[in-house]
């Protein structure tokens, strides 16, 4: 828990930095997809479905929170847990059949 308002930047700095640090990856990668003349549609697109994806998880994360917030935190580990073990073998998987 964050006790001190000088800690409070501290996070929000780090939390900006990051996002500063990854936003523009996707958009990116987007640009690359699709030609010149779609830019606008993707890019909208793009941000709609990851706005709308961030707001429901939003919401179920603080439906899911409760009296002591191990419910969505404990699923995160979890997930992480699973792709960590799956993605390594399912890239195996396509490197091999590619």
């Amino acid at each position: 828990m964050i006790d001190t308002p000088w800690a409070v930047f501290v996070v929000l700095t780090l939390y900006g930095g990051f996002n500063a640090c990854t936003d523009g990856v996707g958009k990116a990668w987007i640009s690359t997809l699709v030609p010149d003349r779609q830019q606008g549609t993707a890019q909208g697109l793009y941000q709609g479905a990851t706005g709308a994806a961030i707001l429901l998880a939003g919401l179920w994360a603080g439906l899911a929170w409760g009296a002591d917030g191990q419910v969505p935190l404990l699923l995160s580990g979890v997930v992480a847990l699973a792709l960590a073990v799956a993605l390594p073998i399912l890239g195996r998987t396509r490197q091999s059949s590619g």
